[in-house]
């Protein structure tokens, strides 16, 4: 059999290496020098002595606060990632913690979110072992059940993952996660010391969680973002890019109670996305492949319509007990992106 090809799952990047280019460099010291304000810590004389006559500091504060989330939305030229590299220069320079600019790219990701539904946005930052930073934000399918919704945090974690994160060190929001979201997290490595950054205080997620119930209760090795990769192989050999892609989204899924792992590749006329299928311990709430592949789209500040075709990977049925994803790919598809094509590929596991 001959060797497959690699994928990778994630072909946009800011820059090379991350580093800010120097004329963003000194639109930032220009920025901190004209606001300090908010995050930025009353660092001026005229700010702190407004603040000890006791003068209103509601207009300075949204002033030098939107600034800030106009600017950083600019660096990031609407992608949903930011090198480690890149947020390091960008706190030095702000004089930000690593918490205050999690905190200040909230908005940018809540600028993000899909919400026609609820027309309630929610945005969130994860922090991944890596260091990277990803964005996340509620998607909302019209015409669909709300059960497909995507929370900012299952969004922000798929983000991570597709970028080839193996674990996040924290994620930072507005308000507490929801409950099913909570469950989610903690299928992560780390589980319930995930670290949940709010405004006003840092969390850990097992004092969220108590009683908590996951992979590690159940015995089973490895997690979400950080498992054993699946040996698949087409059951019809293609050298299709599409069909490869979305083969290899498959062997990245995360199926440890099914151990049905499927993959999609949503295609546009100069790109594919990919989404790899993530399960849970508590069965719902777990992600669907397609929704994984929407998340990759939109994370990259690409629309619905602009896919074209959908190429999806699973496991072929060796019993009737067996989960698959085409059903309901299809109608989610059809209501998102009704003129895509849609397909399905039938993959057996092979022995490792």
């Amino acid at each position: 059999m001959a060797k497959r090809k690699r994928f990778d799952l994630q072909p946009q990047k800011l820059t090379a290496q991350g580093v800010l280019p120097p004329g963003e460099r000194d639109l930032l010291d220009a920025l901190h020098r004209f606001e300090s304000t908010g995050l930025l810590g009353l660092k001026t004389a005229a700010v702190a002595a407004l603040a000890t006559a006791g003068q209103p500091l509601t207009g300075i504060l949204q002033s030098g606060r939107r600034l800030v989330t106009e600017h950083l939305g600019q660096f990031l030229k609407g992608a949903s990632f930011v090198p480690a590299q890149q947020a390091r220069e960008i706190a030095k320079r702000l004089e930000l913690t690593t918490p205050q600019l999690m905190q200040e790219l909230i908005p940018i990701a809540r600028d993000r979110a899909r919400a026609s539904i609820s027309h309630y946005r929610v945005g969130v930052v994860a922090q991944g072992v890596s260091g990277d930073f990803y964005l996340g934000f509620n998607i909302e399918f019209p015409e669909m059940p709300l059960v497909q919704t995507v929370n900012a945090e299952v969004c922000a974690v798929i983000n991570a993952l597709s970028h080839g994160e193996r674990g996040l060190r924290s994620i930072a929001g507005t308000n507490p996660p929801s409950g099913p979201v909570r469950q989610f997290l903690y299928e992560l490595p780390i589980g319930g010391e995930l670290k949940v950054m709010l405004p006003d205080r840092t969390l850990k997620l097992k004092a969220l969680l108590p009683y908590s119930f996951g992979p590690r209760e159940m015995g089973q090795e490895g997690a979400l973002m950080n498992s054993q990769r699946h040996n698949l192989e087409l059951l019809e050999s293609s050298r299709d890019p599409v069909v490869e892609h979305a083969l290899e989204a498959a062997c990245r899924a995360y199926a440890p109670y099914s151990h049905c792992p499927s993959g999609i590749a949503l295609a546009t006329d100069d790109q594919s996305f990919v989404g790899s299928y993530c399960e849970n311990a508590a069965f719902n709430p777990s992600l669907s492949p397609l929704q994984g592949a929407i998340i990759s789209l939109f994370a990259h500040g690409r629309k619905a319509n602009e896919v074209r075709r959908a190429v999806l990977v699973e496991r072929h049925r060796v019993n009737s007990e067996q989960i698959h994803q085409a059903a309901s790919s299809k109608l989610l598809l059809s209501a998102l992106c009704p003129d895509a094509t849609f397909e399905c590929h039938s993959a057996r596991v092979l022995s490792h």
